[in-house]
């Protein structure tokens, strides 16, 4: 259709409705599922300084751009909104899983440190937590976490299993330390610890095994443990069961 002459060129000015426009306009498109448009519309109430909606934006924008598949743009939404927005937990969390979907260990550390700079002890966060420091080699660390976390989840199947694995490598890590030792007592001392964590461990792993019986990956664990103690009969009692 051919422009109207009087309206040529014309620019509408941006008042203070247009916020509320621009939101309604995003929200909607959003809920239709047309998600590029939404992430257009987010952006444009961003940039046009208002406030009231501005953390639903940042939260919603980065929905949208999770279910165009776009894995950089939604993680950088997201950390734009929780710089913004540092207290804002829906936003910390959203984040926390993003990071965990993706694989990028790089930002969870990053995103976790927030969560738990407004609440040290949020058990939503401090799983995601205890698992960095394991995989990142600090065990001891990762050691006294696991064990606050297993004493108020005692039956989270996923933290009884991350806490058994944690307990045997600690006590590997121990055992293999105390192997380079020539000291007879400083041996026998360090023995002592790494038994203390392959009991933990033993418990963890026969509480796995009450319902996941015929597993095989913590049948060889049980095993690999009492051999560890040196209890031989034990460990080949499982490996003639396997």
């Amino acid at each position: 259709l051919p422009k109207h002459r009087a309206f040529q060129g014309e620019r509408f000015t941006r008042d203070d409705y247009y916020p509320t426009l621009v939101y309604f306009a995003a929200t909607g498109t959003y809920n239709s599922k047309r998600f590029g448009d939404a992430v257009n519309f987010f952006q444009d109430y961003i940039d046009s300084g208002a406030t009231e909606k501005l953390q639903d934006c940042y939260y919603y924008m980065s929905k949208a751009y999770g279910y165009r598949k776009d894995d950089l743009r939604q993680l950088q939404i997201l950390e734009a909104g929780v710089e913004r927005f540092p207290a804002a937990t829906r936003l910390i969390y959203e984040m926390v899983n993003c990071c965990i979907t993706q694989k990028r260990t790089d930002k969870l550390e990053w995103a976790v440190n927030k969560a738990l700079a407004i609440n040290p002890e949020d058990m939503n966060v401090l799983p995601a937590k205890a698992k960095l420091l394991a995989d990142n080699g600090r065990l001891e660390e990762a050691l006294g976490l696991y064990t606050r976390i297993y004493n108020r989840k005692p039956n989270d199947a996923r933290i009884v299993k991350q806490y058994a694995a944690v307990c045997y490598n600690y006590a590997a890590a121990i055992i293999n330390n105390a192997n380079m030792i020539g000291d007879d007592r400083q041996y026998a001392r360090q023995r002592q610890d790494a038994n203390k964590y392959l009991g933990i461990a033993e418990g963890l792993f026969r509480k796995i095994l009450q319902s996941e019986p015929s597993s095989m990956k913590y049948l060889s664990a049980l095993a690999d443990t009492y051999k560890c103690m040196g209890r031989t009969e034990e460990a080949n009692a499982i490996v003639h069961k396997i």
